[in-house]
């Protein structure tokens, strides 16, 4: 039999396995963004980021400003105008010329500035007697005569008065009528009819019979300020009416100078044929008349032949690096003196022009692009043909110039 063991079968140890309690969850804080946040405001911030970095890439500018270092020129050239010439001859400025001719004439008042006292005396006739002798009585030139008012008056020529006669039994005074003015101006001297004696023979026996009665009343007298034309007045008159003639028919050409050609009112030639009064100085007149006629030529030039000519006179003075501003040349004609069948002019060109020390702009774009903004004003300022540089830059918070010479723009400004 096979050989059995019986043993016993303990049952299995129960395992106790050390459970722990479940730990408490932590709640931890969320740090996910609100949703208001995410939708409105996020957005926008990433929006400006994108805008400040396209503005950098695309927008971005510097502006830089030069004042460069000028001097004014200003020449005076002969060159002789010919009408009817076909083409400029530089080497001896000869210049073709065309002429336009206008005349006019005008008659004109004007008032007499200058004045005087205007002085006149009293006079009238008088009747003087002679009842002192049968013979006549001789007056001396200016004798004098007094009236009753105290006005003193004299005769202006030598008088002799008859001497007494009888009539009828009576001795009866001789006499003769004459005139008598007064010895000073004015209206005092227009007195009425009077009795006049002879202070010359004042206590003398002829005193009371000599002596004089008027006729009438003595006018004429008078002191009054009246207008003179001087000669001063009929210069001014002429070259004022010259002028004025001058100013119109400058104006009337003018406007007929085609656009190819230049003309100005330096370049106008007046020759006055006619400037009178027909009042002389002294007259006493409020107002006179004067007529001017005058012949007005003015003298065109072709703008090309013109501009040539300046260029090769304003070639002669510039130095390396100088440029002429244009915009500013100022340009003239003085001295014209007319040959006398009026086709051929010498004339006076004045020029007047500004030169400036150049710089090319591409030359200096290349130099700050990129550069920082202390880079480059460091740049600007070693340049010693510039009175005054500024740079700005866009937008302000800019440090550095844009790389792109395309958006670095130069001003010049010349003064």
């Amino acid at each position: 039999m096979a050989n059995w063991k019986i043993q016993d079968i303990s049952p299995p140890k129960k395992i106790e396995k050390n459970i722990e309690e479940p730990k408490k969850r932590v709640k931890r804080k969320s740090t996910r963004l609100p949703g208001w946040f995410k939708i409105g405001v996020l957005p926008l911030l990433i929006l400006v980021v994108v805008l400040v970095g396209a503005v950098h890439v695309f927008f971005a500018r510097a502006n830089v400003t030069l004042w460069p270092e000028v001097r004014q020129v200003k020449l005076l050239e002969p060159i002789v105008a010919e009408v009817g010439r076909a083409k400029l001859d530089k080497e001896e400025q000869i210049i073709p010329a065309h002429t336009l001719t206008e005349e006019k004439s005008a008659t004109r008042l004007f008032p007499a500035s200058s004045s005087t006292i205007k002085e006149n005396r009293a006079s009238g006739t008088i009747r003087v007697f002679n009842a002192y002798t049968t013979t006549p009585q001789n007056l001396l030139v200016q004798t004098r005569f007094v009236s009753e008012e105290g006005k003193l008056f004299r005769t202006p020529v030598k008088v002799a008065i008859p001497g007494k006669t009888q009539k009828q039994g009576k001795m009866v005074p001789g006499f003769v009528d004459i005139e008598i003015i007064a010895a000073e101006a004015g209206e005092d001297y227009n007195i009425g009819a009077s009795n006049f004696s002879l202070p010359g023979l004042s206590g003398s026996a002829l005193f009371t019979v000599i002596y004089g009665e008027s006729l009438g009343p003595m006018t004429g007298g008078s002191e009054r300020t009246v207008s003179v034309v001087s000669e001063d007045d009929i210069e001014k008159a002429k070259d004022s009416l010259i002028e004025e003639l001058t100013g119109n028919v400058i104006e009337d050409l003018l406007s007929r100078v085609p656009e190819s050609m230049v003309a100005t009112k330096d370049s106008l030639a007046i020759n006055v044929t006619e400037a009178e009064s027909l009042i002389g100085a002294g007259a006493e007149l409020d107002q006179f008349n004067v007529s001017v006629s005058l012949v007005a030529t003015l003298f065109m030039f072709p703008k090309s032949d013109i501009d040539t000519l300046v260029n090769t006179f304003l070639a002669r003075e510039l130095e390396d690096g100088e440029r002429i501003f244009e915009d500013k040349n100022e340009i003239n004609f003085q001295q014209i003196k007319l040959s006398k069948d009026t086709k051929t002019a010498n004339v006076d060109l004045f020029i007047g022009a500004t030169i400036y020390q150049y710089l090319d702009p591409t030359e200096l774009k290349i130099k700050l692009r990129g550069k920082s903004k202390t880079e480059a004003e460091s740049i600007l300022a070693s340049y010693n043909i510039f009175n005054q540089t500024e740079l700005a830059l866009w937008p302000f918070w800019l440090s550095s110039l844009p790389g792109s010479i395309d958006r670095l723009e130069i001003q010049v400004i010349v003064d």
